[in-house]
């Protein structure tokens, strides 16, 4: 029934919005949370997701990576970034930032190759094999870094859109819509040498401008 369901909601997410959503999200994926479109409704499988699925504040950090990692690789990549910013970055830094090649190459640096073999990657050229649709002049390398805002705009249009940030706040700013997601993306860059760098390749452009 729908007043057991409700319950069961609010015990295995603690009655928190956020993890509620990600809670019935992971629902859906698993297909235990489904509208039938024949009988006009939705319906659920009550015992199988009492049973075996978890409550969401034991594997939220979980849960939210599995989402993060099925994102595009550039969404992944300007989010990642954002979360080396704070809770609450101001968009204009993060543009600048998502312009600078060594900055992005930090990023995305393949793991699993040797220092020979790793790509130097950019920001063009992630955009060139891009599956989200892009401004026609981000294809163009001579406008890319004069559309660097329209650029950052596709991107964090999607991660709103995804309910991962939130816009609304004045004066340029744009924050993640919970710690939790600013605290999955960080540790998905992996710790070491390659967070080190991350971090460096940032101070460096913030010393320029500042």
């Amino acid at each position: 029934s729908l007043p057991a369901f409700a319950e069961m909601i609010y015990t295995k997410t603690l009655g928190n919005p956020f993890f509620a959503m990600q809670w019935m999200e992971q629902l859906q994926n698993k297909g235990l949370l489904f509208y039938n479109l024949l009988r006009e409704l939705w319906e659920w499988d009550f015992e199988e997701i009492k049973a075996n699925i978890p409550s969401v504040a034991d594997n939220v950090v979980d849960v939210l990576a599995m989402k993060i990692q099925s994102l595009p690789t550039e969404m992944q990549t300007v989010l990642k970034l954002a979360a080396c910013l704070g809770f609450c970055f101001p968009q204009d830094l993060l543009a600048t930032l998502f312009l600078e090649e060594s900055i992005i190459s930090a990023l995305m640096v393949l793991e699993d190759q040797d220092n020979s073999q790793k790509e130097k990657g950019s920001t063009l050229s992630i955009f060139k094999s891009s599956s989200i649709p892009t401004p026609d002049s981000m294809k163009d390398e001579y406008c890319a870094a004069s559309a660097s805002n329209e650029l950052l705009e596709v991107l964090l249009q999607r991660a709103e859109e995804e309910g991962l940030i939130d816009r609304s706040l004045s004066s340029g700013f744009c924050k993640f819509t919970h710690d939790r997601i600013q605290q999955c993306l960080y540790e998905l860059i992996r710790a070491g040498r390659r967070r080190e760098r991350l971090h460096y390749q940032i101070g460096v452009e913030l010393r320029r401008q500042y």
